[in-house]
């Protein structure tokens, strides 16, 4: 074993990886920061500050450290302002901090240490909660089916959708001393009972501050039970959707040293790694600061985008109640993700494929967007907005990205997926029928685009009959350029009256 070992740690010493670490400016200071985490669209860095306060003690007064919670937003690439201690309810006089937020910036889980003095006194760790409700945080909740009574529970780090919680605890049972564990959240938005994610990844040694990426793929974590440079070294994996790992990966040197280094983790791009260090003298403010890399392209977690989408509805009396659905046009897998009180919602897509996304529910009429994230998309994050509209009969609605060849009723391969989608939403009405109608912009004479946007209707109605629909439930109608919905003396407007509506004619 030590000679496997140490075979290991100079096959790592000899094969250097990249890495020139950069101070993050604003959340490093004086004083030791440390346990950072980036919300998942990396513009709010939460953290933990160790300040030095003073206490008196008989005639001295006498310095005394308090870990206290801090949050900085972003100003720049990896520049950020100086930062402020976390509002009520945060930081009641306890050590607080290591925390993680959920995509949509409104769930966050953070441990809170304490002194415990019944029936024995001992030093404690878990988990609570906060919502973030109109720009408020809620009273912190303990996860009671994540804590226990007798145990160390701390580090946590939560999916983006806001569904799994890993995070790091000493309880009996597990493979090592402190092992990562997880949890899945129910239908009831409750932790369930946690489970040991097990070997490999977990060692008879510790496991430390694990990081799951955006793409909820790539696993960061810290371990001090298998080869390394120092005593705790960052490792990473990968996790497949039927929790199939890859081999367990050092990240390597000199990113890992002869000291610990925990608290690893990368942009939602996965061009950055960051980590807090008091080592690297010719940076630092003093104490442990906050450092960022560019990380090597081995040690990449998968492409991803996250979607912050809003539903919008004219009745603003009313909360919305629909769900996305989201289908890879690829795979043909297909997830929904709920909506809050707000409209709100949050999804991370892999780049690998195009996704179309739908809002489902009772009495909503279809509307969708096709996300063209394998080649068109380069932003890690993007914001999406549909509007929520009621079924009505007269009413129009348009048909998003229905897009035919120039000059042409061809509809593109892209624009089929959308119809396919729609096909499903007339199957869930079948007594309902529909007008529809195409219109043009003013490009071109009145005659021509009379007769393309007839054409382009027709292409439509076929496609629906040929796949299904009865044609006793179809009309289509050709408008041109007559009836515009903005200026034909812009781009932007003319691209706005090319467009496949739909009309409710019985429902």
């Amino acid at each position: 074993m030590l000679m496997k070992w140490s075979e290991e740690i100079c096959k790592l010493i000899n094969n250097p990886v990249p890495f020139n670490p950069k101070l993050v400016k604003g959340i490093s200071s004086q004083l030791d920061d440390y346990l950072v985490s980036l919300s998942p669209d990396n513009e709010i860095a939460y953290y933990t500050r160790k300040t030095k306060d003073y206490q008196i003690s008989g005639y001295k007064s006498e310095p005394a450290f308090q870990e206290k919670f801090y949050f900085s937003y972003r100003i720049s690439d990896n520049v950020f302002d100086n930062g402020k201690e976390m509002p009520y309810p945060f930081n009641r006089n306890e050590n607080e901090g290591g925390a993680t937020i959920t995509g949509n910036n409104k769930e966050l889980i953070y441990t809170v240490c304490k002194m415990v003095t019944s029936p024995r006194q001992y030093y404690n760790c878990d988990l609570y909660s906060s919502k973030n409700i109109k720009g408020y945080w809620t009273d912190i909740v303990p996860l009671e089916r994540v804590n226990r009574p007798d145990t160390w529970e701390s580090m946590p780090s939560v999916t983006a959708d806001g569904k799994e919680l890993y995070f790091v605890s000493n309880r009996s049972g597990g493979v090592g001393g402190y092992d990562i564990y997880k949890s899945i959240k129910d239908e009831n938005g409750e932790w369930s009972e946690p489970i040991n994610i097990g070997k490999p990844i977990n060692t008879s040694g510790d496991e430390k501050s694990p990081f799951i990426h955006t793409d909820t793929r790539t696993l960061y974590f810290s371990s001090n039970g298998r080869p390394g440079i120092g005593g705790y070294d960052i490792y990473y994996v990968k996790i497949n959707d039927n929790n199939e790992k890859t081999e367990v990966k050092n990240i390597g040197y000199p990113i890992n040293t002869e000291n610990d280094e925990v608290g690893f983790i990368v942009s939602i791009d996965g061009k950055y790694g960051y980590f807090s260090s008091n080592n690297i003298k010719n940076e630092s403010l003093g104490g442990m600061d906050f450092y960022y890399f560019s990380l090597y392209n081995e040690a990449k977690p998968e492409e991803v985008i996250l979607v912050k989408g809003n539903l919008k509805s004219e009745d603003t009396t009313k909360p919305i109640k629909a769900t996305v659905q989201i289908k890879s046009l690829e795979s043909k897998r297909v997830t929904f993700i709920p909506v809050d009180e707000d409209g709100d919602y949050v999804a991370s897509l892999l780049k690998n494929e195009d996704y179309l996304l739908t809002i489902k529910g009772e009495d909503i009429v279809y509307q969708s967007t096709y996300v063209a994230a394998k080649d068109s998309i380069t932003a890690p994050v993007i914001k999406l907005e549909m509007e929520v509209q009621p079924i009505e009969v007269g009413m129009h609605y348009r048909l998003h990205n229905i897009y035919f060849a120039f000059n042409s009723a061809d509809i593109l391969s892209s624009s089929q997926k959308v119809l396919d989608e729609f096909i499903v939403f007339l199957n869930d009405h079948p007594t309902m029928t529909i007008s529809i109608e195409g219109h043009t912009d003013n490009v071109g004479s009145d005659e021509f685009n009379l007769i393309l946007s007839e054409n382009r209707a027709k292409a439509v109605y076929n496609y629906l009959v040929n796949n299904g629909i009865d044609a006793n439930r179809l009309q289509y109608k050709g408008f041109g350029e007559t009836a515009p919905i903005a200026t034909n003396e812009t781009e932007e407007g003319r691209a706005m009256n090319r467009r496949t509506e739909f009309v409710i004619l019985n429902d």
